[in-house]
């Protein structure tokens, strides 16, 4: 089994390393992994992306499940 990353939003694979790869991240949870990945012990990967086109369209596709903006969002 060959060690990679999947696009959220169109599923394609790359093996690691994943050169020009987009990796949104979150603050959170402690995690040992992600504090040897990034320096910082509080930051988890929530979602990762092959180009801008997929970040733009999981973004998309975000603001319209989650509905109108009501002014109060975190």
């Amino acid at each position: 089994m060959t060690a990679g990353v999947q696009c959220d939003n169109c599923r394609a694979f790359a093996p690691m390393p994943a050169t020009g790869w987009l990796h949104l991240l979150q603050q959170g949870e402690p995690s040992g992994f992600m504090a040897a990945l990034t320096g910082n012990p509080e930051v988890s990967v929530a979602a990762t992306f092959c180009s801008m086109k997929c970040v733009a369209q999981y973004a998309t596709a975000c603001a319209l499940i989650s509905g109108k903006a009501t002014g109060e969002e975190p």
